[in-house]
């Protein structure tokens, strides 16, 4: 094989990413094809390449061979350097020069998603804000579960996370597919301090969820009453009812958990006994319903009218023995005798 002394440019890059780098060489093979004044010999190129700085010549590989004009390298790694060089072959075995050694240096490696979320869960603060500031990711997005990065903070108490996501704008007030706000998700899992973070950004009381909830109805299923106080004394309504089935804070707390401080917190900063829901059923009668004896003595202590009728036009007590809640029967039967209410 005999040496064609021809010097030759180097490849033109045409797009480049993270992981790979399109590399064409048509005008080079052009004018080498001028220089042999010989367009209709075959020509086939040899395409190398190295990595970083070119020290031995073995470290040269080779990452295509064929006649074509151009070519796709693949699997390169994210933001690093490689130097590529051609050469042309004719059908005589004649070659070229190698040309210039051609440096290239592929993109970072794009950011996702998954990375904003993984780094947060991690708590590494500076990949948080290095996925942030790229731009490539939205702070809003939501995870595998639907929730923003917010929500997730709001969730475990992770205060100082937040800040640095609301320096980036998070959506304060933005829903997840269930319509729960970061709001509500703090008063889930009981986060009075990101609580009054979060109302503090703008959050909102008067808000609903998409099975009608809003914030104070949640923050009583998490039965912390320090929190359902704060929030009360801040300006939620105490009474605010669900969009749902009506349901008042109280009579939330009469329907799942029963229990017996969270009532009195919500009595004692206002609460209603004798709302009804959209059923016609106040809290004594649901209280009743669900066997919370403990709860039952505190509506009646705290003056819950035992004579009003629900929609089918029954008492509270009435419910109580159709559904022979014995205990509760008991109970019932010596307040309205101390109060002298009839009820037989």
């Amino acid at each position: 094989m005999s040496a064609d002394k021809t010097e030759i440019s180097e490849a033109d890059v045409i797009a480049s990413n993270h992981y790979s780098v399109h590399l064409d060489w048509s005008s080079s093979l052009l004018q080498f094809k001028y220089h042999i004044l010989c367009d209709s010999e075959r020509i086939y190129t040899i395409l190398q390449q190295t990595e970083g700085t070119l020290e031995e010549e073995n470290e040269w590989k080779n990452v295509y061979t064929g006649y074509g004009e151009n070519t796709i390298v693949e699997d390169l790694k994210p933001y690093q350097e490689y130097l590529f060089r051609i050469r042309f072959h004719r059908s005589n075995n004649n070659y070229t020069n190698w040309s210039p050694p051609m440096k290239v240096i592929t993109e970072k490696e794009p950011y996702y998603g998954e990375n904003l979320h993984k780094a947060i869960r991690n708590r590494r603060f500076s990949e948080a804000e290095n996925v942030l500031k790229s731009g490539s990711v939205k702070i809003d997005v939501p995870d595998n579960q639907g929730l923003s990065a917010l929500m997730n903070t709001a969730k475990r108490g992770q205060i100082d996370i937040m800040e640095m996501l609301l320096s980036f704008n998070a959506s304060v007030n933005g829903k997840d597919e269930s319509g729960k706000t970061a709001l509500m998700h703090a008063c889930i899992h009981g986060q009075l301090p990101v609580v009054k973070m979060l109302l503090n950004n703008g959050a909102l009381y008067n808000d609903f969820d998409l099975g009608g909830s809003s914030p104070l109805h949640y923050a009583v299923d998490s039965c912390k009453c320090e929190l359902i106080e704060w929030m009360i004394k801040d300006g939620a309504d105490v009474n605010i009812q669900d969009r749902n089935a009506g349901w008042t804070p109280l009579i939330r707390c009469a329907s799942l958990s029963g229990k017996k401080l969270v009532a009195l917190t919500l009595i004692h900063n206002g609460a209603n006994t004798d709302l009804k829901d959209n059923n016609g059923k106040t809290c004594l009668m649901v209280a009743v319903i669900n066997g919370h004896q403990q709860l039952v003595e505190v509506l009646l202590e705290n003056n819950a009218d035992i004579t009003i009728l629900n929609m089918s036009g029954r008492t509270a007590y009435e419910m109580a023995v159709s559904l022979e809640k014995r205990k509760i029967i008991d109970t019932m039967e010596k307040f309205m005798k101390k109060h002298g209410i009839k009820y037989f």
